[in-house]
């Protein structure tokens, strides 16, 4: 028991009061009434912090939580985005067969046979304003996110549609991890 604290981390709060972790270094400390440290645990980045800092918390509550099988892409401005370098050699719809489902996968298109390889395309997404201008992160540098093969994409591309609208901390894309190549049958 005692209170949150976060220490060392970019982290953005919506209405809610849900937070999402923009920072590579964050870490929950939990503080007693006398100001002792009790509980310290670094959180990835992407993940949700579900109390608000400062907030009292009890043994057992649920501080956060994350997806450890994917790496997220998230933006930290808001602003519309644009994309570039996405078309049918970079990307590709997939329908899950367990869920019905179907994702936009950006694919390799440097495979052999491909008409596409002398091409040297680099997917992306980018944050701008309303005239268009790539805006300036909190860094220095500017809001462009690459999307790597096998990058899923949570901000749906429709080709020739208007720049969607994003709020600073949403998931733009998610990489997935592959944790395992092969596995046996016990596993």
């Amino acid at each position: 028991d005692g209170k949150l604290t976060i220490d060392g981390g970019n982290v953005i709060f919506d209405k809610k009061g849900m937070g999402i972790v923009l920072d590579r270094d964050c870490r929950l400390v939990i503080k007693d009434d006398n100001g002792r440290e009790r509980f310290r645990e670094r959180v990835p980045y992407g993940a949700n912090i579900l109390v608000r800092e400062g907030s009292e918390v009890s043994r057992g509550q649920k501080l956060a939580e994350w997806d450890p099988y994917t790496r997220p892409i998230i933006t930290e401005k808001q602003g519309y985005v644009k994309f570039f370098d996405l078309n049918k050699d970079t990307l590709e719809e997939t329908t899950s067969q367990d869920t019905g489902m179907t994702s936009q996968v950006v694919k390799d298109w440097n495979v052999p046979g491909s008409t596409s390889k002398q091409v040297d395309y680099k997917p992306r997404m980018e944050i701008v304003d309303e005239n268009n201008k790539i805006l300036k992160l909190a860094n220095g540098s500017k809001a462009i996110y690459d999307l790597p093969v096998s990058a899923v994409l949570s901000i749906g591309y429709t080709p020739g549609k208007k720049n969607k609208k994003v709020n600073a901390g949403d998931l733009l894309a998610r990489i997935p991890l592959d944790f395992q190549k092969s596995k046996d049958i016990t596993g």
